[in-house]
């Protein structure tokens, strides 16, 4: 009697980084590209360095500003309040 069946241990590793392949992929362009926002300080908010201007007058010169945008997919139906988001 001749068994072609590979050892289980063997099968269950195979299948696992097959079913893991993609996501351990996107993980690595993921942690690539936040390594390279990190080392440019893409992220960081810096104080304006104006000595043209006293401490106390900068906020009027550089007021902060604050963005959203919603994420670009559609999980239901659109209502009034996807207006605001824009």
């Amino acid at each position: 009697m001749t068994s072609n069946a590979k050892p289980a241990a063997v099968d269950l590793a195979a299948e696992e980084s097959r079913k893991t392949a993609k996501r351990d992929a996107l993980m690595a362009i993921e942690k690539q590209w936040q390594g390279d926002w990190e080392h440019r300080g893409v992220f960081e908010v810096d104080m304006p360095s104006d000595d043209s201007v006293a401490p106390e007058d900068l906020h009027d010169k550089h007021p902060k500003w604050m963005g959203t945008f919603p994420f670009p997919y559609m999980n239901g139906v659109l209502h009034l309040g996807h207006a605001f988001s824009v």
